[in-house]
């Protein structure tokens, strides 16, 4: 299972970066300028790849009649589209284009050919023709709005399971490493073995979920594929490049619930369990955190950011802040359903305040990489986060995550009061008030719930399409998505 791990995080890491949702990052004509004729052809360039045999693109005049001379030429990320010939006035080149996870956007832009000899006066008419044409073009999405919601509810939930799962392996590896099985006395390795492992036992039933919905979700992700391209068939998606990292991703939740099966199953005499050995249970804690990782990188490959470039820089950034996230969303659930339930105020007031010690650390890391990918997926635009879907949504992650932050370093100041007042000399002051297990309990109850809040959003932003771009900057009328005020009014247009 460990080489199983390696071999499909190899492929997907070594598979063609590919972002979900591609976007115009240049084109000839460009956008909103209008050239001299004759023009015999057009070069669009998408800064990521397209899955062609599902996508369509060409070129129109005013009145919607194509002005396509011939079979456009497309390869990767570039399409060349012959023109009749004697085009000329405003044209809109407008595409349907299906991207690495099979969600399919629709996009255009608009530009004008000039006619010999035309006036200046000719000229101004065709820059307001080429305007009020650019008005009309249509929403980034495609496919029934009960559809798209059930996606984004299958994305959030995928993250969800896997935040978990990594969240329980992680403080088993990290913050519970040194913490001993308490001792029963004579009757101490009956009662292990008869008591479940709430670690593994979780983890097992999140991988069984996961492997259930994997399939499940694609076949969402098909089904809106044939809405927007039609005539679909499902083998067809399923035995292509499209249908590669689903495998993977349910292979992987199939290894994940599989490993967490053997690791309760009972070895040795009386019937003791894997986990009842300190060492043969860290062995495989390693071995379902490397199929987690695994999951974790399959899972960035539908990203927004692995399409950035250089992915040597990019793909690393992703995945580590999708891991100390986890961390830190999936440590707090984990505290709360296998530290609290053992009962033992020593154990988890040690375990709170060894899982602090750590996020308190990391946090800046999850800050600073976010703030870096964002700014970067923005393409340096900041008037995207108030000017698209996309950005409002990280804009209101951004929140959350800021009021969770404020949250944690109250439960920290909370285990540090805890800490000197249990390492304080006897004969000395002491601090009087000892904050009970059950107000640490509600405030950890607390700060996970408003990052379930973050983690929700983060499986909406995936299905939400990035602003416009054209080499890092907006243009007016280069749209993909239909011109909106502004959140809070700030004037988008």
């Amino acid at each position: 299972m460990a080489v199983a791990a390696m071999a499909a995080t190899a492929i997907v890491v070594g598979a063609p970066a590919a972002s979900a949702h591609p976007r115009l990052l240049s084109a000839d004509p460009k956008p909103s300028a209008v050239a001299p004729g004759p023009v015999d052809h057009i070069t669009v360039h998408f800064d990521e790849s397209v899955q062609w045999q599902y996508s369509t693109i060409g070129v129109e005049d005013t009145k919607g009649h194509s002005l396509l001379g011939g079979k456009a030429q497309v390869a990767n990320r570039e399409a060349i589209l012959p023109l009749a010939p004697g085009a000329s006035g405003p044209l809109r080149v407008s595409w349907r284009l299906v991207g690495v996870d099979a969600h399919p956007v629709i996009g255009a832009y608009v530009f004008g050919i000039s006619a010999g000899g035309t006036a200046a006066g000719g000229a101004a008419d065709l820059d307001s023709a080429i305007r009020r044409m650019a008005g009309t073009l249509g929403e980034g999405r495609i496919g029934s709005e009960g559809l798209n919601w059930a996606i984004r509810g299958g994305r959030s939930l995928e993250i969800i399971l896997l935040y978990l799962v990594l969240g329980i392996l992680m403080l088993r590896v990290f913050v519970l490493k040194e913490a001993p099985l308490a001792s029963r006395g004579p009757g101490a390795a009956t009662l292990t073995a008869l008591e479940p492992d709430r670690g593994y036992r979780l983890m097992r039933t999140l991988g069984i979920a996961a492997a259930i919905s994997m399939p499940l979700l694609f076949a969402l992700y098909v089904a809106r594929l044939d809405s927007a391209v039609g005539d679909v068939a499902f083998s067809k998606v399923l035995f292509s490049s499209l249908g590669e990292t689903w495998t993977i991703k349910t292979v992987l939740w199939i290894g994940i619930a599989a490993a967490a099966v053997y690791g309760l199953r009972p070895r040795g005499p009386g019937g003791v369990p894997l986990v009842a050995n300190p060492a043969g249970a860290r062995q495989h804690d390693l071995l379902l955190l490397s199929l987690a990782a695994a999951a974790a990188i399959a899972f960035g490959f539908n990203t927004h950011a692995n399409g950035l470039s250089p992915g040597l820089l990019w793909t690393p950034m992703m995945f580590g802040h999708l891991m100390v996230t986890a961390f830190w969303a999936g440590g707090l659930a984990a505290l709360l359903l296998i530290v609290f339930p053992t009962g033992d105020p020593a154990r988890i007031w040690a375990a709170v305040s060894r899982y602090s010690n750590i996020m308190t650390v990391t946090v800046g890391l999850i800050v600073a990489s976010g703030l870096v990918m964002l700014f970067r997926l923005l393409s340096g635009n900041i008037k995207g986060m108030w000017c698209s879907d996309f950005g409002v949504v990280a804009g209101f992650k951004m929140a959350v995550v800021g009021i969770a932050i404020l949250i944690g370093a109250v439960n920290n100041r909370v285990v540090a009061y805890q800490k000197a007042q249990a390492e304080a000399p006897v004969n000395k002051f002491r601090p009087s008030r000892e904050r009970s297990i059950s107000s640490l309990r509600r405030l950890i109850a607390v700060e996970a719930l408003i990052l379930g809040s973050a983690v929700l959003l983060s499986g909406a932003l995936g299905e939400t399409q990035l602003p416009s771009v054209f080499k890092g900057h907006f243009f007016p009328v280069d749209l993909q998505e239909t011109v909106r005020p502004g959140l809070f009014g700030s004037g988008c247009q």
